[in-house]
């Protein structure tokens, strides 16, 4: 071999000292401040387990897609937060244009229970193949998985003591909520029935320009998101993007 074609080879290999290429940042989202910065803050506060670049990404769109409705009026909304890390991260990123923001106008519902259960739209249907073997035909989690009790995520918001807090059952403890507009809703909650109950009653809410984030479309593991977001499309008329982070987008008209 050539020694320019080992040149080349080496700087192939290599992204710096002792580095391979997958090893080096060089995109946007893996370097950006102050969001890492926070994230990594908040991984450690929620005690959220690290899953790695593709949570990072997931989360990057999200606060992204925040930032595209600051310049609007409404309510910010989140349905599903288990233990608090994308709440942190929206509050503080609110913070960042209004120093002033201790929570008022957020609001978070989660049972604070865990998962409801699930039902046979969430039925792995994929020949879905991971580290516990073949997931065709059985539910990714059972009632009650991701359990965090609201005293924990109270404890990472604590800088944000005007956030709202509706601890119950989605979409029923969405039964007398009383906000006029709502500029920014997410929604992780994983399973058809709430998904697809969220965006019914909360949907008319949404101020033109506002944007809705659903965390599981793309998720071979939650079949039933995909299929809660597309009923409710079809049924709405409404429009949606659809992410290589597993999101989905809609942008309300």
């Amino acid at each position: 071999m050539s020694s320019s074609i080992e040149r080349i080879m080496k700087l192939f290999r290599r992204g710096g000292a002792g580095e391979t290429v997958s090893e080096v940042s060089h995109l946007l989202f893996e370097i950006e401040q102050p969001f890492n910065s926070l994230y990594d803050q908040g991984l450690k506060l929620s005690e959220t387990p690290d899953r790695g670049r593709k949570r990072r990404a997931r989360f990057y769109n999200l606060i992204n897609t925040l930032k595209y409705v600051d310049h609007l009026e409404g309510a910010v909304v989140e349905c599903g937060c288990w233990k608090g890390l994308s709440s942190y991260l929206i509050c503080q990123f609110i913070r960042i244009n209004r120093p002033e923001f201790i929570g008022a106008g957020y609001h978070i519902f989660d049972s604070f229970e865990g998962l409801s259960a699930p039902s046979v739209e969430d039925r792995i249907t994929t020949n879905l193949v991971d580290s516990r073997g073949d997931r065709a035909n059985t539910f990714f989690k059972s009632a009650g998985a991701y359990n965090a009790p609201l005293e924990h995520v109270k404890r990472v918001l604590a800088d944000f003591p005007e956030v709202e807090y509706h601890k119950g059952w989605l979409p029923g403890s969405l039964d007398g909520f009383k906000v006029p507009r709502i500029k920014f809703l997410h929604i992780d909650l994983d399973l058809y029935e709430p998904i697809y109950g969220v965006l019914q009653l909360l949907y008319p809410l949404v101020v033109p320009g506002g944007v809705i984030v659903c965390d599981d479309y793309g998720s071979l593991y939650w079949p039933g998101a995909k299929k809660a977001v597309e009923d409710f499309v079809a049924q709405s008329g409404a429009r949606f993007i659809s992410l290589s982070s597993g999101q989905a987008m809609l942008i309300k008209s």
